[in-house]
């Protein structure tokens, strides 16, 4: 294998278990995991529609760009952080090809943050 290559193989490993968690051995202690980061804080109105808005509710929200659309909310779930998220979707057709189509809510305590949009395909 060329050195080039080996570089980009070793850190395609060191970057996937950067992700995983530490295994302690007997008798160790960890931290818990903290959040990756502390995203956008949402208004008032916008959290008190992310605690309370069944699933299937829809959010107006302005999106990266500055435009508006209306997401569709998925259920209230638990990331693998512990923490309080939901998912607001919104139709691929209302904001373009390649554009980020799911949004991830989070709460941490009292507020709600804004995580990084994501591009959904086949949604």
């Amino acid at each position: 294998m060329p050195h080039g290559l080996a570089v980009v193989g070793w850190a395609v490993i060191v970057a996937a278990l950067a992700g995983c968690g530490i295994v302690a051995g007997p008798g160790t202690q960890t931290a818990p995991p903290q959040p990756v980061s502390a995203g956008t804080p949402v208004t008032a109105d916008t959290a008190r529609i992310l605690a309370d808005a069944p699933t299937g509710g829809r959010l107006t929200y302005r999106l990266v760009g500055g435009f508006s659309a209306v997401l569709v909310l998925g259920p209230i779930q638990q990331s693998g952080l512990g923490e309080v998220c939901r998912i607001g979707r919104v139709n691929a057709s209302e904001v373009g090809p390649a554009r980020p189509t799911a949004y991830a809510f989070c709460r941490r305590g009292d507020q709600w943050y804004e995580m990084t949009p994501v591009v959904v395909s086949g949604y």
